[in-house]
C-alpha cells in the first residue's frame, strides 16, 4: 500500500454475520479515501471470518485472524498492526456516516488536536434517537482544559452533582464509546496504551479514553451525530456476567490508583465515593434483573454487593442531605442502611424504579 495513511480503522469481529457487511460498506465508502480497515477475526465459527477474507481484494483491508480472548485483545491486536497517523474503531454491527473519518481527520489536523471525536445515532427497532453530549457546539480543549473540566467527571461526581448527575450526561459517560474518536496513533504508541481486559475490568472502554486524555494536549469535538451504534441484545454488557462486581470493584482500585499517580485533587477521592455510591444501584438491577439466576440468589447478590468493603465505605460516608426526595434517594436510603429486601422488592419492579 503506497498511500498515505490517515486514520487506521479496527473492527473486532466475533460471529456478526451479516450485518458485518454493512459496516464494512460504510468505512469503505468514507469520504476520506486514505484509510485501512482493520478487520480483526476473534475466532468467528459462523462464516464471519469468510466474509472478512473476501474483502481482501480492497488494497485498504487487513485481515488478522486469531483465537477468540474478547474485543479488547482483538482491538489491541489492531492496534499493533496500524499504520495510520490516527486510529479509529467500529464495532461489527454499526455503521459509520460517509463523511465521519473526513470530518473529524480534518478538525484533528485544523486544531492540532491528539483526540477528536463526535455524537452519534442510536438505532434499534422501534426507531432512531440523537445522542448528543454535554459539550455544547464544537469546541477544542487545551491540556488544563481537559484536566480541569472534563477528567473530574471520569472519576465521579461532587455532593451538589449526585441529584442531578444523569442530567449532566458528563463528558465522561458519553466518551466511554471509543467508536466516537479517533486518536493520534503517536500517543499511543509512546505511552503504550492498550484495551484493558473486558472481563477484569468492566467499562474498558472508559479507562481507555480517561488514560488517553491523561497523555493528550488538545481535543477537539464535532458537534454532529456521525456514528451508527446499532442496539445489539449479544453484546457482553447485555448477557450475564457473573463476575460483574468484581470487574467493577478492579475498576474502582485502579481509578484510586490514577488519582494517587496522577496527583489529582483529594476531591478525587470523593467523587469516586459518590460515584460508586450511584453504580452500586446499577449493579445491584444488574443481578435483580437476571434471568438466569434464582430469586433467592438474588437477595444473597445484594448483600454480597453492599458488604464489600469498598461500597459499605462510600455508602457510609455519602451525605444524603444534597439529594432531594426522589427514587434516587430512596435507593441510597436503603443501601445505606442495608434494607436488603426492599431493595429486592423495589428492584423487581424496574419500569417503576429505573434511576
Amino acid at each position: 500500500m503506497q498511500m498515505n495513511i490517515k486514520v487506521s480503522v479496527i473492527v473486532p469481529v466475533y460471529n456478526a454475520g451479516e450485518q458485518l457487511k454493512s459496516c464494512i460498506s460504510s468505512i469503505l465508502s468514507q469520504t476520506l479515501r486514505e484509510i485501512e480497515l482493520i478487520l480483526v477475526d476473534d475466532g468467528s465459527t459462523d462464516g464471519s471470518a469468510e466474509i472478512c477474507d473476501s474483502y481482501k481484494t480492497d488494497e485498504r483491508v487487513r485481515v488478522i485472524h486469531k483465537a477468540n480472548s474478547g474485543a479488547s485483545e482483538a482491538r489491541n491486536a489492531g492496534i499493533a498492526e496500524a499504520r495510520g497517523e490516527f486510529i479509529g474503531f467500529a464495532d461489527a454491527d454499526d455503521r459509520l456516516d460517509p463523511g465521519m473519518l473526513a470530518t473529524l481527520y480534518d478538525a484533528a489536523v485544523k486544531t492540532g488536536s491528539d483526540m477528536a471525536f463526535c455524537d452519534y445515532i442510536f438505532c434499534t427497532k422501534n426507531g432512531n434517537k440523537e445522542i448528543k453530549s454535554d459539550l455544547n457546539g464544537d469546541r477544542t480543549y487545551s491540556k488544563n482544559e481537559i484536566r480541569e473540566l472534563i477528567l473530574p467527571y471520569f472519576f465521579g461526581y461532587s455532593d451538589s452533582e449526585v441529584q442531578n448527575y444523569k442530567n449532566l450526561f458528563p463528558f465522561a459517560d458519553y466518551s466511554s464509546y471509543l467508536w466516537l474518536c479517533i486518536y493520534k496513533t503517536s500517543v499511543i504508541r509512546e505511552n503504550n496504551l492498550r484495551l484493558l481486559d473486558q472481563k477484569l475490568y468492566y467499562n474498558e472502554d472508559n479507562l481507555f479514553n480517561l488514560n488517553f486524555l491523561l497523555h493528550a494536549e488538545r481535543i477537539t469535538h464535532i458537534s454532529k451525530c456521525l456514528y451508527f451504534y446499532c442496539d445489539n441484545d449479544s453484546s457482553l454488557t447485555k448477557r450475564y456476567f457473573p463476575e460483574f462486581l468484581n470487574a467493577k470493584l478492579r475498576k474502582y482500585d485502579y481509578l484510586r490508583d490514577l488519582i494517587k499517580n496522577n496527583g489529582f485533587d483529594l476531591n478525587f477521592y470523593h467523587r469516586l465515593d459518590n460515584k460508586i455510591c450511584i453504580e452500586s444501584i446499577n449493579i445491584i438491577n444488574y443481578y435483580v434483573s437476571s434471568t438466569e439466576i434464582s430469586f433467592k440468589d438474588k437477595y444473597k447478590k445484594i448483600v454480597s454487593t453492599l458488604n464489600c468493603n469498598t461500597i459499605s465505605e462510600a455508602l457510609a460516608k455519602l451525605d444524603l442531605s444534597y439529594i432531594k426526595l426522589s427514587k434516587l434517594f430512596i435507593f441510597l436510603y436503603l443501601e445505606k442502611h442495608k434494607l436488603y429486601r426492599l431493595l429486592l422488592i423495589l428492584s423487581s419492579f424496574r419500569n417503576l424504579f429505573r434511576i
